[in-house]
């Protein structure tokens, strides 16, 4: 008789490992709020000190045992709370900045090599602006701001909050304090702090409360399909501001009854 390999094989784990990869995971999550996937990869890479044979084949297994584990509801609700501060809302004056990065890689835009778009855009009045950089990081990320704040302040926009994510560049997310979502303070921060600027952090999993600058990046997938040129990161920045020119001083806006973002500001403004 034949033998014949079964479709599915049944992998039997025992239930310390089980309680041991789960009592890792809500550590992870609490130290540095990180994810079932990012555990997981850094699981089967041998980052932490667990035995590969006791590790889940795949992430569905994973994803399971997180989810039955008592703690799982706990965190979840933990979340909803801190979402209720997020709640979604029009603001009613200018220099309220949503802030994100753009990844602009070789396999989906005409660039000769993988850039970042560091963009802003002002809540109330949508005026946007974006700086190219080869790399994300602190520093990179403070002289966006830098140039950003003088880009607004000479349309006369002071900054007084910028709400980003939770990336590296920007905070450190704390979710071990069960009371308060607390944010450890990064130099990013503390420039924000040293410029009368407010740094305001989204939930975690939660990019609908950065929905302005989020949607924004949607436009970047219909603006390269007629280059056939490799852009440098020069030559990206140069065509990003006369798209920035267009979108804030031509472009009308529905959400905006049909005004640029720039009629809008003299709107408000006047």
């Amino acid at each position: 008789m034949a033998y014949t390999k079964p479709n599915k094989i049944s992998y039997q784990y025992d239930l310390n490992s089980r309680e041991k990869i789960c009592n890792l995971y809500f550590d992870y999550k609490n130290i540095q709020a990180g994810g079932m996937w990012s555990l997981f990869n850094n699981l089967k890479m041998g980052f932490h000190d667990i035995e590969n044979s006791k590790i889940p084949k795949n992430i569905k297994t994973f994803y399971r045992w997180i989810k039955s584990d008592s703690r799982w509801k706990e965190l979840k609700q933990q979340i909803k709370q801190t979402k209720r501060h997020f709640k979604r809302y029009e603001v009613s004056e200018i220099g309220l900045l949503q802030m994100d990065a753009k990844i602009i890689t070789t396999s989906n835009f005409p660039v000769d090599k993988k850039y970042y778009i560091y963009d802003f855009i002002d809540e109330i009045t949508r005026i946007v602006f974006g700086y190219v950089y080869d790399s994300l990081g602190t520093n990179n990320a403070i002289n966006a701001l830098q140039r950003a704040m003088k880009d607004f302040s000479e349309l006369g926009i002071t900054i007084k909050r910028l709400r980003t994510d939770n990336a590296p560049e920007f905070t450190t997310t704390n979710w071990s304090n069960k009371k308060a979502y607390k944010v450890k303070e990064r130099p990013f921060t503390a420039f924000l702090s040293r410029n009368g600027v407010i740094h305001e952090t989204t939930p975690i999993r939660s990019s609908q409360s950065n929905g302005k600058i989020e949607r924004f990046h949607q436009h970047y997938t219909k603006l390269f399909y007629v280059k056939d040129k490799k852009l440098n990161q020069n030559e990206l920045q140069h065509f990003l501001n006369q798209y920035y020119y267009y979108y804030n001083f031509q472009r009308c806006h529905s959400a905006l009854q049909n005004k640029s973002p720039f009629q809008k500001l003299q709107e408000l403004i006047n």
